[in-house]
């Protein structure tokens, strides 16, 4: 990686190593100064003698005040060489909003016309005697979901197909 960072700070020398961003990241400060976690983690050695582990610097660092913390703090991060960016090549490119909106509305009509094609088949193969017979049995099964304790499952009735004079559909009364 690159050079040590060293600090100047009266008669002390502190040597810091440059961290990776996933060693930064992975520092958890809890009620810690987050600053000092940065550079206990970092620190090499001070004045010639080695620092050994994380709890070791951090008490060498703790013993100095807030004012010359947030100092080496400063030159640490200025001192680091500058982030290395990355690009990639053959991006995935989107379409434009209105391709897709046009692309989803002509398979929208592809599917309407399936539609209407099974529906022309279906009434081609059954009569409009056996369509209503159908519809009737469709009447009376959502008349009896609507009954107190009806059938389970069952969905309500659509407001335009109700009768208010027969519930069931179908036959209509004759005026008498």
């Amino acid at each position: 990686m690159d050079t040590p960072i060293d600090i100047q700070l009266a008669q002390y020398s502190f040597k810091f190593r440059p961290l990776f961003w996933r060693e930064e990241f992975a520092l958890k400060s809890g009620k810690r100064d987050p600053r000092r976690v940065v550079l206990a983690a970092a620190l090499t050695e001070v004045s010639g003698l080695p620092v050994n582990d994380f709890g070791e610097a951090y008490r060498v660092l703790d013993a100095v005040s807030t004012t010359l913390i947030e100092r080496m703090f400063i030159i640490y991060k200025g001192t680091l060489s500058d982030d290395r960016k990355f690009t990639t090549q053959n991006l995935y490119k989107a379409p434009e909003p209105s391709d897709y909106v046009n692309r989803v509305e002509m398979e929208e009509d592809r599917a309407d016309k399936k539609v209407d094609v099974v529906m022309q088949r279906m009434e081609e193969q059954f009569t409009k005697e056996e369509l209503e017979e159908a519809k009737e049995v469709d009447r009376q099964i959502l008349a009896g979901a609507q009954a107190k304790g009806g059938y389970r499952g069952a969905v309500p009735k659509i407001p335009d197909e109700e009768d208010p004079e027969n519930p069931l559909g179908g036959w209509k009364k004759k005026a008498s």
